[in-house]
């Protein structure tokens, strides 16, 4: 599998797409909160109607999986160590992106219209991909060999080869090394900013 950009292009196209690619890797973070904070904002302006329970429930869900799927995937990852092929690993490539992205329309689902979210988890979502090329790029060139033969046979994001899974140790010290509580921190902090806009906002 080639990591990097094919030697086919241009050399101004190639390096166009790497420009791309570091861009997304640099600030992927502040522009997920710019993009969110607007989609808020949106809502807010346009007076979206409140969420029925059964609609909150989804969302929450979406939630605690994505927070789930990251806490799994977190513990197991001996970042800078070795290469993580086990755990969620073994079912993609990236699955504290996804555990991100099931987080983000969880809570999409809890504040927004479908017809609003949906453009702006696009827009995410064509952000990671040039993240998670820019992160495999640098991780082919660490492990070479070893990583062609994984991400020959894993999917990138989405875990649609279950059969291929193969268990991997959990540990509480990776859990915290690699600083998963700040998702669960937020998390909280969402939730809790969440019920307060229903209670002093729409007075619910």
């Amino acid at each position: 599998m080639t990591i990097a950009t094919s030697p086919h292009l241009p050399a101004d196209e190639r390096k166009l797409g790497l420009s791309v690619r570091k861009f997304a890797d640099d600030f992927r973070v502040p522009m997920s909160y710019v993009l969110f904070t607007a989609l808020v904002a949106w809502e807010i302006l346009d007076s979206t109607p409140a969420k029925s329970g059964h609609e909150i429930g989804l969302g929450i869900s979406f939630i605690a999986l994505g927070l789930a799927w990251r806490s799994w995937a977190a513990g197991t990852l001996h970042k800078g160590i070795s290469l993580a092929v086990a755990g969620p690993y073994s079912l993609c490539r990236h699955p504290l992106y996804l555990g991100s992205a099931l987080m983000m329309a969880g809570f999409c689902h809890l504040i927004c219209r479908p017809s609003h979210y949906l453009p702006v988890l696009g827009i995410l979502l064509s952000i990671y991909v040039c993240t998670m090329a820019q992160e495999e790029t640098r991780i082919a060139q660490r492990y070479g060999l070893a990583w062609n033969g994984y991400a020959a046979c894993t999917p990138r994001l989405f875990p649609w080869r279950p059969l291929s899974y193969r268990p991997g140790r959990w540990e509480l010290r990776m859990w915290l090394r690699n600083h998963e509580y700040r998702a669960v921190l937020g998390v909280a902090a969402g939730l809790l900013g969440f019920a307060a806009s229903r209670y002093f906002v729409l007075g619910l």
